[in-house]
């Protein structure tokens, strides 16, 4: 036995506990594009409706609020690599329970990462989207190639609109030869910008269908999925990870990650 990286009980070896697990996957149904909530599993949202989308499904675990988007900032910030794993594993959780309940077409996927400019790559020293994609596909067991690339280093997105975001990463994505069903895995969903631009360079390149796989969405303005994580916590938690009140749900076009 281990300790789970989120409340330190028991738990397996590079997983979370049973508690964490069910609680960090405690979501309701969404929009099959964007993730907001809506009455149904598989519903597409009104705003989905009209600008419609060039990825198939978006699959998620939870809203990035609270202690889980306190972990996904301890992978992504401070290199907390032992993270990946017990992600990974939730991750193909999820997948397989959107399969059950969202009539998700049965056929064979392949895994790609949203790419990280070389540039960033070694200020940085890892991509934490490779890395979850190389762990998914071992936990699915599919394979793992990267016919994704950037074309150019982007600007910080903090502070960007949607509008600006998708201007600064115009044609910053371009694919080799990707034929097939694809599974997009980033750490965060916000505006869907770079998700957009990714996903169309895979369907350029062939690409049958492009599915996003992603640890957290970031929540428009109370749209958020009502769950214990902006309320209580099953185990002891880190008193960074503990907010002193009510999470704000910030707008996707003012946060900094996507």
């Amino acid at each position: 036995m281990d300790r789970c990286p989120a409340c330190s009980t028991p738990a397996p070896r590079h997983r979370f506990c049973a508690g964490c697990e069910e609680d960090f996957t405690n979501q309701g149904p969404g929009c099959r594009f964007c993730g907001t909530p809506v009455g149904h599993a598989g519903q597409i949202c009104g705003q989905c409706l009209q600008q419609g989308h060039p990825w198939d499904r978006l699959h998620f675990i939870h809203d990035f609020q609270g202690p889980w988007a306190a972990l996904i900032r301890r992978l992504k910030y401070q290199g907390a690599l032992t993270l990946t794993d017990p992600f990974a594993a939730l991750l193909a959780r999820q997948w397989r329970v959107d399969v059950q309940y969202q009539a998700v077409p049965m056929t064979v996927y392949q895994v790609v990462a949203m790419p990280m400019h070389r540039t960033r790559l070694l200020s940085r020293g890892f991509n934490q989207a490779g890395l979850l994609a190389d762990s998914l596909a071992r936990h699915l067991a599919i394979a793992r190639r990267q016919p994704l690339y950037r074309t150019r280093e982007t600007p910080p997105l903090e502070g960007l609109s949607r509008t600006e975001r998708r201007r600064a990463l115009d044609r910053a994505f371009a694919s080799e030869a990707a034929g097939g069903h694809w599974l997009l895995v980033d750490d965060v969903f916000t505006t869907g910008a770079s998700a957009r631009q990714a996903a169309r360079a895979l369907r350029a390149a062939g690409a049958d269908s492009v599915s996003l796989v992603m640890l957290a969405r970031t929540p428009l303005s109370g749209d958020s999925h009502h769950s214990w994580l902006g309320q209580t916590w099953h185990g002891t938690r880190c008193a960074e990870d503990a907010p002193e009140s009510p999470p704000h749900f910030a707008s996707r076009s003012s946060d900094p990650r996507r």
